[in-house]
């Protein structure tokens, strides 16, 4: 899912050079949570010792990225933002 959210984010901008730097953000942030979100798992699973945690913790991820989907909708965008670059 990770790979096509990076394509994804194409549709955020017309101009590449925003683009690119998008992109480049979310690769570089993305990989560090996607490789951290395994551990922080297995750290709740020994904490708990059962799975509970970590379905709670991925419904809140997926609550979180649902606020995020919508504040960064790029309707949203103002035109001044686009015209930075």
């Amino acid at each position: 899912a990770f790979p096509l959210c990076l394509l994804l984010a194409l549709d955020h901008s017309a101009q590449p050079a925003i683009a690119g730097k998008l992109v480049a953000f979310m690769q570089g942030i993305g990989f560090i949570i996607a490789g951290l979100a395994p551990w922080f798992s297995g750290l709740l699973r020994s904490i708990s010792g059962n799975y509970l945690m970590d379905w709670a913790f991925h419904t809140l991820c997926v609550v979180g990225l649902m606020i995020i989907t919508l504040r960064f909708a790029p309707a949203r965008f103002p035109q001044l933002w686009v015209k930075e670059v």
